[in-house]
């Protein structure tokens, strides 16, 4: 995603700069010993475009930078789920019902793979078919199902929060399908 962007800008750039070279020949050819003067608008032109790449650059670097934190707090969290996956006791830590472990485990994993999935979305590296596909399958399970049921307005409620809508009205859509075909 932010790897198109980046070609795009810096095509965008160089692009320009073959705009700012016609104007300042044009201009260096029609003033009589002007070649200074034009040298010098070139030169604030071309200046003036490289600090626009940086800045472009930067705002990219930053962009990256936060994807790279959201992805490394959501490792840690994912480590610590699957210890306490490992350990069914440690579950109440994150909120889980331990009173039946083996559905705590489930919705704990779960919470994992939805995670992941939101994520891989968000990045463009879960297509919205794949996504369809796998949340059909996954909404077999009468557990998943109604784990979504409970916990997909936290979904909703990230999404809104950083300004993503789709993921959790996909999701939405095909747990309501899967529900309909039940009855």
């Amino acid at each position: 995603m932010l790897n198109a962007k980046f070609r795009w800008l810096l095509r965008g750039i160089l692009l320009a700069g073959v705009p700012a070279t016609i104007i300042g020949s044009i201009i260096y050819v029609s003033w009589k010993d002007g070649a200074a003067d034009a040298a010098n608008v070139l030169a604030t032109g071309l200046s003036t475009l490289a600090l626009l790449g940086v800045a472009a650059a930067l705002y990219f670097q930053a962009q990256q930078t936060e994807i790279s934190r959201i992805e490394a707090a959501s490792n840690h969290r994912a480590d610590l789920i699957q210890f306490a996956i490992n350990n069914p006791r440690l579950l109440a830590s994150w909120g889980f019902d331990t009173s039946n472990a083996a559905r705590a485990q489930v919705e704990a994993y779960s919470s994992m793979v939805f995670t992941y999935m939101w994520m891989a979305y968000g990045l463009k590296k879960l297509t919205e078919s794949e996504l369809r596909w796998t949340c059909e399958r996954i909404f077999r399970d009468e557990e998943i199902a109604q784990w979504w049921q409970t916990a997909g307005s936290i979904f909703h409620e990230s999404e809104r929060r950083i300004g993503r809508r789709q993921f959790a009205r996909i999701v939405d859509e095909i747990h309501a399908g899967r529900l309909q075909s039940r009855e």
